[in-house]
């Protein structure tokens, strides 16, 4: 048997083997459930999972076995205009006895043009070990999002690529909080099944870029590094400062995207009681293969966790977003200052309803009234003016303010556009603490400007816009457990605000990978035999335009 044939059939239970002539057909009820020839539903049971571009992938499996063997069905070609309803037949055994079969799909390169392939032999190995509802996702599927370009004109000649970011879960970290896994599988917390869990969905997505936060840094070589070589990546990593064990990393497909330039960033400054963790991030430029022209900016963070201190992640995010202000600052085609796209991603452990959240997308956050510390709602004590010092020079515009005020001298002279990246670049207008440069010297100049620091209001230059979907607060998606399923993981993006409305500029999400929603991860558990992590991978997909 060849390894055509292999890939063609599945085998589920040996007690199965015979004819099997069940047939259904698949409605698309409110359920999203099967519906047998007399219109009643089957249990709940089924369940559809979908890797690299779930979408395009369909998978069927009864556990109704009381009734008859499991059996696996096959999705069979179907029209995607036509979706109301399609046949899920049984395969047919007798296929592993080298006989013909009339449910055998057709040979490669043979289907209607339109028609999207069946599942792949990776989804079923996947279903071989998902054998119960709570070791499995059947939930997620890929959403594309249509692009018109009769309205999106700039759109037409675009790089489409793909961005990951997933929270791995160091295992140094599990060990230290094994209260937090005591109902788990065992053998699915040992690091090398869950790297085979994490290296999987890696490998079934296949995204130009990963963004990953707790990469431990023993596993960084051996496993991250080395194994992704593999698939045609090579990376950044920046470990988180002192004595911890984790850091970020960006893995890129060299085959595809260039890396222009980087930035490692140190939330921890030495004195400022506010930021004294040891959070760090990443901050890279990129650029498609062949179109160093079209460069874009990708970050990624693992922010403090401590619920208690959202005082703290603000702190850190003003930091970040002054790093990526510098970094992604340029002249565009018109000579006016501008920014490069923009893709934020992380764990920021902050829910959709948090003001982190709200600043980030907002633009803006009146802070000085609110709680001290929690900043939930208005308190008895307050947070007041300040955040963080001036003395880092970093404004409530989160920007460098010693860089943004050289630029306005420099903005006359005719040089000024390779003036501005060299600027970028100068120590001097950085007063921030780094352990490889120890920048943060006394000697550097000072702004001293009211309207700049201690406002008690934070803004930023920049329209971002998550690439999910977080309305739903009576359901909503979850990206982790922290005592209750929650949404702390993103994928940001950036646009242009138009009346006060988000709008896209010259990047645009074209698809993403959907969550499942908390009502759907009753009793789930995670890692478990099918998920390496305590948390869902995100990835999204964008297109870059890269002009007319």
């Amino acid at each position: 048997m060849d390894g055509t044939t292999k890939a063609k059939i599945f085998l589920i239970n040996q007690t199965a083997l015979g004819s099997l002539k069940l047939v259904m057909k698949r409605k698309m009820n409110n359920n999203n459930r099967f519906m047998p020839e007399n219109g009643q539903p089957m249990p709940n049971g089924f369940f559809r999972r979908s890797l690299r571009e779930p979408i395009r992938f369909g998978l069927n499996f009864s556990r109704n076995w009381w009734r008859h063997p499991q059996v696996l069905y096959e999705q069979r070609y179907f029209h995607p205009g036509q979706q109301q309803h399609f046949a899920a037949v049984p395969i047919n055994l007798n296929l592993l006895q080298g006989a013909p079969t009339q449910n055998e799909p057709d040979p490669p390169g043979t289907e209607p043009s339109g028609y999207i392939k069946p599942f792949s032999v990776n989804a079923y190995k996947w279903a071989r070990k998902c054998k119960t509802q709570n070791e499995s996702v059947d939930l997620r599927n890929w959403i594309d999002v249509p692009i018109t370009f009769e309205k999106n004109a700039a759109f037409k000649k675009s790089f489409e690529f793909s961005v990951m970011s997933f929270n791995v879960l160091a295992q140094d970290l599990l060990e230290q909080h094994p209260y937090l896994y005591n109902k788990h599988n065992n053998a699915a917390l040992e690091w090398q099944e869950r790297w085979k869990r994490i290296h999987e969905e890696i490998s079934n997505h296949r995204p130009n870029i990963v963004c990953l936060q707790e990469v431990q840094e023993s596993h960084l070589n051996e496993y991250f590094l080395k194994q992704l070589e593999l698939l045609g990546y090579v990376g950044i990593y920046k470990k988180r400062t002192g004595l911890r064990c984790d850091g970020c990393a960006i893995f890129y497909k060299i085959d595809s995207i260039s890396l222009l330039d980087y930035a490692t960033v140190e939330f921890m400054q030495p004195n400022i009681p506010l930021l004294n963790r040891d959070n760090v991030a990443i901050v890279a430029t990129f650029c498609p293969k062949d179109l160093p022209e079209n460069k874009f900016i990708v970050a990624t963070t693992h922010l403090l966790y401590n619920p208690k201190r959202q005082d703290v992640r603000l702190a850190q995010v003003q930091i970040l977003l002054a790093e990526i202000e510098r970094l992604s600052f340029h002249l565009d085609s018109e000579k006016q200052k501008n920014y490069l796209p923009i893709i934020l991603s992380g764990d920021f452990n902050a829910t959709p309803t948090s003001c982190l959240y709200k600043f980030i997308c907002k633009g803006h956050l009146q802070y000085q009234y609110l709680a001290a510390k929690k900043l939930d709602e208005e308190g008895v004590t307050c947070q007041g003016p300040v955040l963080i010092p001036s003395d880092l020079q970093i404004t409530d515009n989160c920007q460098h303010a010693l860089l943004v005020k050289t630029r306005d001298s420099y903005y006359k002279n005719s040089n000024y556009e390779s003036d501005v990246v060299n600027l970028s670049k100068k120590v001097d207008l950085n007063k921030l603490y780094h352990s490889t440069n120890k920048i943060c010297s006394s000697n550097c100049s000072t702004l001293k400007t009211n309207n700049l620091f201690s406002t008690g209001t934070l803004s930023h230059q920049f329209a971002f816009k998550s690439a999910y979907n977080h309305d739903d607060l009576a359901n909503p998606q979850a990206t982790t457990f922290q005592d209750e399923w929650v949404t702390v993981d993103y994928i940001f993006y950036s646009g242009k605000k138009i009346e006060g409305q988000f709008q896209d500029d010259n990047l645009k999400l074209s698809g993403y990978f959907s969550l499942p929603c908390r009502s759907e991860l009753k009793g789930f558990k995670m890692p478990n035999d099918s998920l390496g992590s305590d948390h869902f991978c995100l990835v999204a997909k964008f297109l870059l335009n890269t002009g007319s």
